[in-house]
């Protein structure tokens, strides 16, 4: 099982880090196309159009990581309040049906797909279906997630597997005071 779990957090981290990468590049587009828009007067729609495409992708890439790191939306007001055995049976019951949904929505993006993907897009001039393809690549990675979750919780392993790395709080203020102390 530890040689199962180091390759997950292996693949984890490649995905995390295609995450990123794709967060880079929006980032340095985007101060890219401000600088020559305001210094120099130039603007490349291509690139405009690359970006959003590029959010999208981060968007859809990110359904997963939300979903391993507990980031997803939730309001736990009335979650807390239950009992343990209970918390545990909403748990199972609420990643079961965000599987249902990422599967069902899976299914409805490639349906829709294959109806409005032969479009092109004004600047880059590909066919839509080139980056449509990204929600229901986006919505497998929630579901198998999901299942990841489902297996972890059913399991009894949920605390002893953390995908979002711990940050040590006065770790991180030590390293800002020596930051600011110059050392």
């Amino acid at each position: 099982m530890d040689k199962m779990k180091k390759a997950g957090l292996a693949l984890y981290k490649v995905y995390v880090g295609i995450g990123m990468l794709a967060i880079a590049i929006i980032t340095v587009c985007v101060i890219a196309t401000v600088i020559m828009r305001y210094f120099f007067n130039i603007s490349f729609i291509f690139l405009e159009e690359f970006v959003t495409v590029l959010f999208a992708f981060s968007t859809f890439w990110g359904i997963g990581m939300c979903t391993l790191e507990d980031e997803h939306v939730a309001i736990n007001v009335l979650f807390d309040l239950f009992p343990a055995k209970v918390q545990h049976a909403l748990k199972l019951f609420n990643y079961t049906l965000m599987t249902v949904v990422n599967l069902l929505m899976t299914y409805l993006a490639i349906g829709w797909i294959e109806k409005a993907g032969k479009t092109l897009t004004n600047a880059m001039r590909i066919q839509l279906k080139y980056i449509y393809v990204f929600l229901p690549i986006g919505f497998i990675i929630g579901a198998v997630c999901c299942c990841i979750k489902l297996y972890l919780i059913f399991t009894g392993k949920e605390k002893d597997v953390q995908f979002k790395p711990e940050i040590d709080e006065d770790d991180v203020i030590a390293q800002m005071e020596r930051e600011l102390s110059g050392s």
